[in-house]
């Protein structure tokens, strides 16, 4: 029997190992006007520049002849973007590193602006795809230096809730592709291109109201090595690691093969209730709600990070989307939907805190090169989702086996996520960039 007052770790009044949370910032910092400026101006561009993107998404799957292509084409179109950015993103965070940052992300705009105008002007598949190249080098440009300045204002304990603005801002902006499906509907695909881009190009004044974040004295100058670094550089690879797994599992193979799971399940028409839905409505529709949860998913686990610990709460949410996708594979109605759910909460609230973690395990010098990395690890694991998935469908793998895979996976991360936070030295600042894993 144990004696009063002592734990099941067999010490008095400590916890066992396994058990501490990292709780080192129990009141989070607020969040400072000049926080707020950047997450403001930096969120607001980054979600206007969508515009144009979500559209293509939305309208050529449907319409391709409206953009003046094939068929067989929109899937090069639709990916190509991706292909230019995994090498364009560790140049991106070179050059925020070595020239600053505002004065870049304006010109990313720029490009974003001009990238949509081409859509509505492109004569044909050969500047069509020069387009989406350039929407590719723009969108790398403006991923990277909106994470970038953000880490720049953010401090330590405040990082969390700042990385899941531009969560919320991202899923904002996907929204405009129902915007232009509406004007390509309404009037035709040029007139919607051309108001898209007006959209971005409101991004581009947003961007003249920020400030320059990376001072020049910090430009140029390789960062310091910290103590530990090597430890401090299988930190960051375990973070990018289930950085590409969670653009894998769910940006790559769920949201790629939803529509087919739905068929599979339950035919072409759902019944739920008195109520009769076509799987791609039902589709449609699912995808939208994912974007309604992603607005709260990211700064609410975000600021959560900051409180609790990011590891920790890192893993909470990879063991969340792992189950998720385990209830998915059951193919039971309520099973499914509780892990749908599950899933579209899980992995925006995970690739969220895993930014913030970015930023808490790199030298602010050096934060372009970080996340220029972090991005080229969710666009392959993202790129290489879809590609696995249907080689995997057309072996005739079920789809349950490879949801379940998905779920082993992440599961698994939220293990290796857990034991990495559970090493990390506690300390009286919880997220110090320069402390041992």
């Amino acid at each position: 029997m144990l004696a009063r007052g002592q734990s099941v770790g067999g010490e008095r009044g400590k916890l066992p190992r396994w058990l501490k949370i990292e709780s080192a910032n129990k009141r989070p910092a607020a969040v400072s006007p000049l926080q707020l400026r950047v997450a403001g101006l930096a969120g607001l561009a980054l979600g206007l520049s969508l515009a144009g993107d979500a559209s293509l998404y939305a309208v050529l799957p449907s319409r391709p002849a409206a953009a003046g292509v094939d068929l067989a084409a929109v899937g090069l179109l639709l990916s190509l973007n991706r292909l230019v950015r995994l090498g364009f993103n560790p140049l991106s965070g070179l050059l925020y590193d070595r020239f600053g940052r505002r004065r870049l992300y304006t010109l990313a705009l720029v490009l974003g602006t001009a990238s949509t105008a081409m859509y509505a002007t492109a004569p044909g598949l050969g500047p069509f795809l020069a387009a989406r190249a350039v929407w590719g080098a723009s969108w790398a440009l403006i991923l990277v230096g909106a994470y970038s300045m953000l880490m720049d204002v953010a401090s330590p304990e405040n990082r969390g809730l700042l990385s899941g603005t531009l969560q919320t801002a991202y899923f904002l902006g996907a929204a405009f592709g129902m915007v232009g499906a509406w004007l390509a509907d309404a009037f035709d695909f040029r007139t919607a291109m051309f108001v898209c881009a007006g959209i971005t190009a409101l991004g581009v004044g947003a961007t003249l109201g920020l400030p320059e974040t990376h001072p020049p004295a910090n430009r140029g100058a390789p960062p310091p090595r910290p103590a530990g670094a090597t430890r401090s550089w299988r930190g960051l690879l375990v973070i990018n690691v289930l950085y590409a797994l969670g653009f894998f599992c769910a940006n790559g193979v769920f949201y790629s093969t939803l529509g087919r799971y739905l068929n599979e399940g339950w035919g072409t028409v759902v019944t739920l209730g008195n109520l009769r839905v076509g799987v791609t409505t039902l589709t449609g529709s699912l995808l939208l709600v994912r974007s309604l949860m992603g607005l709260l998913a990211g700064p609410v686990a975000g600021r959560l990070s900051d409180r609790l610990g990011r590891w920790q709460v890192a893993a909470a949410c990879a063991l969340v989307s792992g189950i998720g996708f385990l209830g998915l594979a059951s193919q039971h109605v309520l099973l499914a939907l509780a892990g749908g759910a599950a899933l579209l909460l899980g992995i925006p609230a995970m690739v969220a805190i895993l930014a913030a973690l970015t930023g808490d395990r790199s030298d602010s010098r050096g934060y372009g090169v970080a996340f220029g990395g972090l991005a080229t690890f969710g666009d392959a694991g993202a790129a290489a989702g879809p590609l696995l998935g249907y080689a995997l469908l057309a072996r005739n793998v079920p789809l349950g086996c490879i949801y379940t895979g998905c779920g082993c996976a992440l599961l698994l991360g939220a293990v290796v996520a857990w034991r990495t936070g559970a090493r990390r030295t506690h300390s009286g600042r919880g997220h110090d960039c320069r402390r041992a894993d």
